[in-house]
């Protein structure tokens, strides 16, 4: 309590950020942040794991389809609904 009776009515911001950054880290309160951080980052990082593993599972399927359906056509083909002609 007689911490209190010593600070004082106002501080200029200049000196309240001096004493900020000179003040020493609780290294608790860090360990806190470290331990609450930790479960949301990994489970980002498994969010984008899982992101980066069904895109590449999209990806090669839509590269099968393609090559399964340009198999049979060949570049000559006459296909004249292909561009929008009346046979």
């Amino acid at each position: 309590m007689s911490e209190s009776n010593n600070l004082p009515q106002a501080i200029s911001h200049k000196k309240l950020s001096y004493l900020m950054l000179k003040a020493q880290k609780d290294s608790h309160f860090s360990d806190e942040l470290a331990e609450i951080e930790s479960p949301e980052k990994r489970e980002f990082e498994e969010l984008i794991n899982n992101w980066e593993a069904s895109t590449k599972k999209v990806v090669n399927e839509l590269s099968k389809r393609k090559e399964n359906l340009l198999k049979d056509k060949s570049p000559n083909s006459n296909c004249t609904w292909c561009y929008g002609s009346s046979p």
